[in-house]
């Protein structure tokens, strides 16, 4: 099946970032914790009232909530700080410090913030004030952890712990605790941070403080809904809210109301959701009008949420246009109190949308402007967030060698700050391009790392989402039971979170592995389940989704009528949606039906609206096997010119992906996965040579054939720094002279075993450090056998190539080197190896090359072939081991 499913990337969504941030605000302290010094000597200076009157201009500002007022209050405040400076009022220019780092706290510049914030503490110390001191590093706490410090904000908050403990502050020792959670959040040690909420929870019920219950209950509801255990943090919201009626708090229930929606969307009850979220924004917005200052940025910040949360829905409705409105009005209300992160996120969200829809340079550009906003905040891990998500667009397009290079960025970043959460996610995006580039043990193993991960810190989605790949890849790999145990250990998940949503996408995941193994009737029986599912959510992306995947089924089985039927149904949803990419695929199905119907115009009509789809989406990989259908109709009504026209495209589309991939091994892999454009290339060429044998088109299929052997073995030289010259006339002081021959054999013992057929020949000068050689290896037996179709081997035909070839050819009969990528060492016998690699007459002494850490190395020589005598057959072929040679060679 070719639909391709929206990517399951489970993301912090802006709600937990928000309420997080909010907890770790500083503002959020200021009545208690942050309360300023008292002066303790009147001061009735003209320089004094000057500054109290900047003071007071500055709060002014501050109670106007927006990003331009707090910029012109920390304007005036530095103007303040210079006075109490010059007055020596150091119990003034601590208070300033404060409102200065407060300031820049608000407007996301974290490290501005930390420079104020250490100004203070170092007068805290100086006037021996401990308490300042405790509330001075709960802030540098707060910077540190937003700046990715994760370590030194614990230091941080453990001190001040440590000191409000001793003190018994209750009400401090729980903004202590709330900041140490968030550390452990960061760190994905989720039970410490949960363990440390509740211990802040229980100071906060025993000093009856109702506003930090609620605050305190959605944070900790928000760490269950990120560890995939929806129906906990739903009865722990409803605590929220029943706290919030109780205070008459129409704004802290509209919060507590949006958060619930965008659990029940999760779930996949997106119209629940909806409501839940309309309700919360309408009351948000009744509530604007009476409030100021901080409680007014809280009112703004909480409508931004909702607002992002209603066009996710939205967008999981598969009603788009209705999506955007959203995005921009919460990006603008963002932008409006200075907060970057969350405008970053709803960036992020945007490009999401617009990756689903197709357009994947506004994706791009999206997550270029979340970067940018990221880095001013410098925020590592964030940073390594966006980094990856353009990896992933990159991805898309077919380019995967910057995909890999932006994922390498942003592990490094995430394993600098220990963010084991985006480590784990990282990994499974390296996962999908190996498997994409035909690397499937890789895959799995990279996949598999990242499931220990996200089972080590106790994320279930993410870890049901890694089952998910892990189905996938195992059945890209043909292990067809492993990969339905894995689709079935997720669905375990899914249906203990009660989550629709990911269970429709992995019972998707079961139909594609029923349909490998031709099982019609149980793939169609999901197909429909999944339609079940999809109206019960009313979800016509879903549902749309359900008759592309019946319209797969019933093709693969071959009722071609009935799988046009479901298909074009498929189709009409897509198109509704706006998706594009669903309905390319569509189209895919619908052209491959019609070419089996024998209707080639229709088949022909069809993928070529599905290349102009493609084209646009800058999907080149799906342009390449579009060209390939295409061609594979041509040459079914036997129009041979116009399909070769098109299998010339397809090859020169996957050649330029491959050429940019840096791994030899994965080249290699990527080459071994695409081999059926080359292989219906050949044949096509084949056929064209019977329709007209004078045109030279068998020479043309060898020629390719040999080609793309070739090319394998100069990237392997070129990986190795071997200087290949070919027709170059040599230094004369370059010419070496054989010292001393070494048989294998005296050629009179005919064709047993014993007949070692090769010859080592010792030079009396070292030109390989300038024209380029290989290594030599010895490897142990099993090791090779291992190594199952990732030999190379170089040979020589005496007879090759004959005279009509020799203008492909230069070097002359017996000079040309064929080469074969992917053959085997099949097993030891008699201290023999013997190997499948294609051999011919003159072939003996060829090199089998393996390659080790990134480098070619001869692991093994070639020596001739145990035929059947009567039948005129090769049975095996022969190989002698290295490590005899270097016995015989050290004698």
């Amino acid at each position: 099946m070719k639909i391709q499913c929206n990517k399951m990337l489970i993301q912090r969504s802006l709600g937990t970032i928000v309420g997080i941030l909010m907890l770790s605000h500083p503002m959020m302290m200021t009545a208690s914790i942050a309360s300023d010094l008292a002066q303790q000597v009147p001061n009735n200076s003209p320089e004094y009232f000057k500054g109290k009157q900047l003071l007071d201009e500055a709060r002014k500002l501050e109670q106007q909530g927006t990003g331009e007022s707090q910029r012109q209050a920390i304007a005036l405040y530095e103007q303040a700080l210079l006075i109490w400076r010059k007055i020596g009022d150091r119990i003034q220019e601590a208070n300033t410090l404060r409102s200065i780092g407060v300031g820049y706290y608000a407007l996301s510049q974290f490290q501005k913030a930390q420079e104020y914030y250490s100004q203070r503490l170092v007068i805290a110390r100086e006037l021996k004030e401990p308490f300042l001191e405790a509330q001075t590093l709960i802030f540098l706490g707060n910077t540190s952890w937003n700046l990715g410090e994760n370590q030194k904000a614990l230091q941080y908050y453990n001190q001040a712990l440590s000191f409000f403990k001793t003190k018994q502050k209750l009400e401090f020792t729980a903004y202590a605790l709330s900041g140490i959670a968030k550390v452990y959040l960061s760190l994905g040690e989720k039970q410490k941070a949960l363990d440390a909420y509740n211990q802040e929870l229980k100071i906060q019920r025993t000093r009856k403080d109702a506003a930090s219950q609620v605050t305190t209950l959605s944070t900790i509801a928000s760490v269950y809904s990120s560890l995939g255990e929806y129906q906990k943090a739903l009865p722990i919201l409803n605590q929220a809210l029943e706290i919030q009626r109780s205070r008459q708090d129409i704004n802290g229930q509209s919060k507590v109301y949006s958060e619930i929606g965008s659990i029940y969307n999760t779930l996949g009850q997106n119209q629940q959701a909806l409501n839940l979220l309309n309700q919360a924004l309408k009351l948000q917005q009744q509530e604007q009008a009476n409030l100021t200052g901080h409680a007014l940025y809280l009112n703004l910040l909480g409508q931004a949420d909702t607002m992002r949360s209603i066009a996710v829905t939205h967008k999981d409705l598969g009603d788009y246009p209705k999506a955007f409105p959203y995005y921009n009005s919460a990006r603008a209300l963002l932008q409006k109190i200075a907060n970057s992160p969350g405008e970053a996120e709803v960036l992020y969200s945007l490009s999401i949308t617009y990756d689903e829809l197709g357009d994947k340079q506004k994706a791009l550009e999206s997550l270029k402007q979340a970067l940018e906003i990221q880095r001013a905040s410098q925020n590592p891990a964030q940073e390594a967030f966006f980094i990856a998500a353009m990896g992933s667009i990159y991805q898309s397009f077919g380019d995967y060698q910057k995909a890999l290079d932006k994922y390498n960025q942003a592990l490094t970043l995430q394993r600098r700050v220990r963010d084991r959460s985006g480590e784990g996610s990282t990994l499974t995006s390296f996962a999908e391009v190996y498997s994409l580039l035909g690397d499937y043990p890789r895959s799995i193993n990279t996949y598999k790392q990242a499931l220990e991960i996200f089972q080590k810190i106790g994320d279930r989605t993410q870890e049901g989402v890694t089952l998910d790949y892990l189905g996938k890849v195992y059945r890209l790999n043909k292990k067809y039971l492993e990969s339905l145990q894995s689709y079935d250990k997720a669905l375990e998940i899914w249906r203990e979170q009660k989550s629709l949503s990911f269970e429709r996408s992995t019972l998707i995941g079961k139909i594609s592995v029923y349909e490998s193994l031709k099982d019609y009737p149980k793939a169609l029986d999901i197909a429909n389940r999944v339609l079940l599912l999809s109206r019960q959510q009313t979800s016509s992306f879903s549902e749309t989704i359900a008759y592309a995947y019946m319209g797969s089924i019933y093709l693969k089985s071959g009722d071609y009528q009935k799988s046009i039927d479901a298909s074009l149904k498929a189709l009409f949803g897509s198109k509704k949606l706006g998706n594009r990419l669903l309905e390319a695929n569509t189209l895919h199905n619908i052209g491959k039906a019609y070419n089996l119907l024998k209707q080639p115009d229709k088949a022909i009509n069809s993928f070529n609206q599905q290349y102009s789809l493609q084209e646009k989406l800058g999907d080149r990989v799906g342009v390449a096997d579009t060209l390939y259908n295409i061609a594979v109709v041509e040459r079914d009504r036997n129009n041979l010119e116009a399909a070769q026209k098109q299998i010339e495209s397809v090859i020169k589309s996957v050649e330029d992906i491959r050429a940019q991939v840096t791994s030899p091994d994965l080249r290699s892999s990527y080459f071994a996965s695409i081999q059926r454009y080359y292989e219906f290339y050949i044949d096509l060429l084949m056929r064209l040579h019977k329709q007209q044998p004078s045109k030279g088109y068998d020479a043309l299929a060898l020629q390719v054939s040999e080609r793309d052997r070739a090319r394998t073995l100069t990237e392997l030289l070129t990986e190795a720094h071997a200087d290949i010259r070919n027709g170059v006339d040599p230094n004369v002081n370059d010419v070496a002279s054989v010292e001393q021959v070494i048989y294998g054999t005296d050629f009179k013992s005919g064709s047993s075993l014993n007949s070692q057929d090769w010859a080592l020949l010792k030079i009396n000068k070292p030109l390989g450090r300038k024209y380029g050689y290989l290594g030599v290896k010895s490897l142990p037996s099993p090791t090779l056998i291992s190594n199952q179709k990732k030999l190379f081997f170089v040979g020589y035909s005496r007879d090759f190539p004959t005279a009509s070839y020799q203008q492909y050819f230069h070097a002359g009969s017996g000079w040309t080197a064929s080469f074969q990528a992917g053959c085997s060492i099949v097993k030891e016998e008699a201290n023999f190896l013997l190997h499948d690699c294609d051999t011919a007459a003159g072939s003996s002494g060829g090199p089998i090359i393996a390659m080790i850490d990134g480098e070619p190395y001869v692991v093994a020589l070639n020596e001739g072939e145990i035929k059947d005598i009567q039948a005129h057959k090769d049975l095996i072929n022969v190989a002698v081991k290295i490590d005899f040679l270097e016995r015989l060679t050290s004698k």
